[in-house]
């Protein structure tokens, strides 16, 4: 297998944990839940043959992932201006802080292809559809943002 195939089966299988994990954290799915779909995610990648790809994947290639999980700079910013403390937000301190506020929010995907990612947020469903799963995760916290900028939360 090439490099390329790697990456790609790499970010699948993070990708898929990514949106688990993200459910769990904003509440749509319960621990137990989480547990066995994530091990049902983990079963399927072996089952693909994605186990010997994971075992190769390259340390150099974890420093790309950070960029996955940290919160873009200009996003972290906004995030302070509407009074959230975090640090370093990753997208899973910010998801959880915008669940303590009590909004409603979630990042859906077509029967779990990544085919597009649709954003809801306040029971509204945006019109916008989101190829990559990272643009409709900042795309939702601008969104956060802007609600909660608007005192509606």
């Amino acid at each position: 297998m090439t490099n390329n195939k790697q990456q790609t089966a790499v970010e699948w299988l993070v990708e898929k944990l990514a949106s688990l994990t993200f459910d769990y954290m904003a509440g749509f799915i319960s621990k137990r839940e989480y547990d066995q779909l994530s091990k049902g995610v983990i079963r399927q990648a072996k089952e693909m043959e994605k186990e010997i790809i994971i075992k190769a994947w390259k340390p150099t290639e974890v420093t790309n992932d950070m960029e996955r999980i940290l919160v873009p700079e200009e996003l972290v910013l906004a995030l302070k201006e509407i009074g959230c403390d975090e640090s370093c937000p990753t997208y899973q301190e910010a998801f959880k802080w915008f669940t303590e506020k009590k909004i409603t929010f979630g990042i859906t995907d077509h029967l779990y292809t990544s085919v597009y990612h649709k954003i809801i947020v306040a029971d509204k469903e945006t019109e916008d559809i989101y190829d990559d799963y990272d643009d409709a995760k900042n795309a939702c916290i601008k969104q956060l943002i802007e609600i909660v900028k608007g005192g509606n939360k």
